[in-house]
Order: structure tokens, then sequence, then C-alpha cells
């Protein structure tokens, strides 16, 4: 038995949304001009004033070492220029009064896709490194954002490299009280990334022994000022479930 139909109509609904205009602020910091304390000093006044972003749904993109940091940028969809700098204003002013050296610069953005293309900066691909992360909670911060940035100021000494991002997503990403994602991610609001670079020489044991510090040292330091707290799986050490005694 065959049938033979036609279709006469189709009818589509489509949710669609204002594409907002980005606002978008760059800072960073001249280590040449200052000394580790200075530099260090300003890094916390960053941390100090990264519940207030998150508050203002500001995502943050940072990286840091030794002697660099850069926060590019602190992105704000649906903030004009002012609204921006208004809100940026206060960190800068505590930077003028700590004597940290940097250089700031706030821009707007017709779209999110103009403000990504001109804030951000391309990724990269082929890096060898190791990776681990934590996610720091606000209370956290708001408890002790100096002593979390004495972790992160040992672990650079130490040679490790950070990709630091504010989210916030219980504040930025719709993720309401009474929805079951993990409180971990409601109350997120830093997820640093650390980072091992491999220079391709390394022996098994030399290999072995940067892994275990990680773990035991630089780990445990985040874990130690994060109580309760977790990290992103995709991005956290995986020799946690590969090697037995983890």
């Amino acid at each position: 038995m065959n049938f033979l139909g036609a279709l006469t109509s189709i009818k589509v609904i489509v949710k669609t949304y204002d594409t907002p205009s980005v606002s978008g602020a760059v800072i960073t910091f001249n280590y040449t001009k200052t000394t580790p304390d200075t530099f260090w000093a300003g890094v916390d006044a960053f941390h100090s004033f990264a519940p207030t972003f998150g508050d203002a749904s500001i995502y943050g993109y940072y990286e840091m070492s030794a002697n660099t940091f850069f926060a590019k940028p602190l992105l704000a969809p649906g903030k004009t220029l002012e609204e921006l700098t208004v809100i940026v204003a206060p960190l800068l002013a505590k930077l003028d009064s700590l004597g940290v050296p940097y250089t700031s610069n706030i821009t707007i953005h017709p779209t999110f896709i103009a403000g990504y293309k001109a804030l951000f900066d391309g990724e990269s691909a082929g890096v060898n490194m190791l990776t681990s992360s934590r996610m720091i909670l606000r209370e956290h911060v708001v408890a002790n954002h100096t002593a979390l940035t004495r972790v992160f100021r040992s672990a650079a000494e130490e040679g490790y490299y950070f990709i630091g991002h504010l989210i916030a997503p219980g504040v930025n990403g719709g993720v309401k009280p009474e929805t079951s994602v993990n409180p971990i991610w409601k109350n997120g609001l830093l997820l640093p990334l650390y980072n091992h670079f491999w220079n391709g020489s390394e022996t098994e044991d030399q290999k072995w022994a940067v892994i275990d510090h990680t773990l035991d040292v630089i780990d445990a330091g985040f874990k130690k000022i994060s109580p309760g707290s977790g990290t992103y799986l995709n991005e956290v050490c995986v020799v946690i479930v590969l090697k037995p005694r983890y």
C-alpha cells in the first residue's frame, strides 16, 4: 500500500535574543618598573576586587607568572564604556595607591563577536605542559584573598604559569539556587589553571618528580585555601586517576 501526501506549510517557532554591545577592559602590570612585593600586591588587589567584578556580571580572563600579569579582558556584555569605567576605577585607584605600574584600556564593541575578536588573543595548540587547576569559591576570596595570592606567588616563583578565569557562573550563567547544578559551580568565582612547561628532555623520573610536586605541593596549597571546593575535571592533573597511589 502506498501513500501520497502533500506538505502544505511548515511552522517553526524560534526564540531569539538581542545581541548586546560588549565593553572590555585590558589591564597589564609592568614588572620591570617595580619590585616583586609591589607586583604581587597588585595581584592581590586584583583578587580583592574579583567578587565585585563577578557581581557586576563581568567575565575575566587573566594570565600571570612570576613576572607577568595581564587581565585580557574583563568582559562586560551589555554595559556601556562609561559603566565599565566606573566598575574598574576602584581597582585602578588601588593600584595607583600601591605604586603598581600598569597600563589600562577600556573599549566598547557593537556585538559579542566583535568584542571577542578585538579583546581575546588567539588560542595556541601543541604546547607540551602539565596542567592542574582548582575552583576558588567566592567565600574563599572574600575571607582571605591575601592568603590566596600567596599560594599563587609561591607556585609562580617555582615556574608555574597561570591561566585564570573569573567566571561567577552563579551570577552570570543563569544558575539558580534551586537547580541541581553542583554547588561548587553555583558559588565558584575563580578557576586558575597552573601549568608546568616541559622542555622535552626530561627523564621519566624527572617527569614524575614534577607531577608529584604538582599534586603534593601546588595542588595541596590551593586545596588548603579553598576547603569544600573542587575543580574542572577537563583540566585537572590526569595523573590523579592514572597513578596507583592516587
